[in-house]
């Protein structure tokens, strides 16, 4: 197991890279120094001052992909970030001492299985007629994308491919009131309705498809600060995408998905972060701590309630790896770091939760890349 450099400077963090690095590079950016290690998991940046305007996270993982952007140019390197919402380590300088935040986010699977009886001979199920279809490839390759960016355009472009078998645009037609003519008035039976077409596909259009199908004036770079919002017009995408195909092909050719209310997601959320005690490995022994637990709901984090534990580092506790949270003594949750932290400049842990609820059949919620 590896273990992160030592914490320099006024702040930092540590990001997860898609792959092991290939080789060790150190590259002084103008805001801070980030570190590459020949096979280390992660890759660290500690910065010159403390942000003035934005958090840690938000500088860092900046200065980081603006450095990988240099080191790939240069040919040194071409690497990529991963999973940068969901986990990463920051840390922030308090006199001589360190504050040390973990943020994890774990992903809580469920689903609905309904079961019914009937009396005397159980009826033979249809038989399963293959469809092919163009629209299918590109929903496909947006289901299995691993960058968000690429899932949101092989699902607009399955969009496309649906509606324009159903009626191509009409000379100097442009695209936006092509697609509004057409799901509302041909396919308009498809369309739940809860959906209000025009204002989703103006969002879809303008605030999706324009900033990511173009590098000119207002675009989306890869790993930028919009992919909240790109995830959310992913969700809603999809949603009238699957509805379309299911129009199109039949429910037994294209599934849909249930959704949890978002009351029943903040009950579960709540019980989630229904703990009292934290727990450090220590060599073959464990230490523990008893944590300050606040629960935040605004801003939310991918839609869902997080929580705020925070620590004050045990005296004897000198490296972080392993961590469990337990409730009335039982274990309650846990997660390991892939690699170790020195903890000898720090004085507080603070750990930030966030558990997302998927189904099982829906659209994947979080892309590796």
């Amino acid at each position: 197991m590896s273990q992160l450099p030592e914490f320099t400077g006024p702040a930092g963090a540590a990001f997860l890279l898609s792959e092991p690095a290939p080789l060790s590079i150190k590259f002084d950016h103008p805001e801070g120094c980030v570190v590459v290690r020949e096979g280390a998991t992660n890759v660290t940046v500690n910065l010159l001052n403390s942000p003035k305007t934005g958090d840690v996270k938000a500088v860092s993982w900046r200065v980081i992909q603006e450095s990988l952007d240099f080191l790939a140019a240069r040919r040194e390197a071409a690497l990529s970030t991963a999973i940068g919402e969901r986990q990463c380590l920051t840390w922030t300088q308090r006199n001589v001492q360190y504050d040390l935040t973990c943020v994890v986010t774990a992903e809580s699977r469920w689903s609905i299985h309904a079961q019914g009886t009937v009396e005397g001979a159980r009826p033979e199920p249809p038989r399963q007629h293959f469809v092919r279809h163009d629209a299918l490839r590109f929903y496909r390759m947006s289901q299995c994308a691993r960058g968000l960016f690429d899932a949101y355009r092989n699902a607009y472009l399955a969009l496309e491919c649906v509606v324009s078998e159903v009626a191509p645009p009409k000379q100097n037609e442009k695209e936006l009131p092509w697609l509004k003519r057409v799901i509302s008035d041909d396919l308009a039976t498809a369309i739940p309705s809860g959906i209000d077409v025009n204002h989703t596909l103006e969002a879809i259009y303008k605030d999706g498809r324009n900033p990511l199908f173009h590098a000119k004036d207002a675009f989306y770079p890869p790993h930028g600060e919009e992919t909240g919002d790109v995830q959310k017009l992913f969700d809603r995408l999809t949603l009238l995408l699957v509805c379309l195909l299911q129009h199109k092909f039949g429910s037994k050719v294209v599934r849909r998905w249930a959704t949890m209310s978002r009351s029943m997601q903040d009950a579960a959320t709540l019980a989630t972060f229904d703990f009292n005690k934290v727990c450090f490995e220590r060599g073959p022994a464990q230490i523990s701590a008893i944590p300050k637990i606040k629960v935040m709901d605004s801003p939310r984090r991918f839609g869902q309630l997080w929580a705020k534990a925070e620590v004050i580092k045990p005296e004897k506790l000198l490296f972080l790896r392993k961590v469990w949270f337990l409730n009335q003594c039982k274990p309650w949750m846990d997660f390991e770091l892939d690699e170790t932290v020195n903890l000898s400049k720090v004085a507080n842990v603070t750990f930030e939760v966030t558990t997302v609820f998927q189904n099982q059949l829906a659209p994947r919620a979080f892309h590796p890349e």
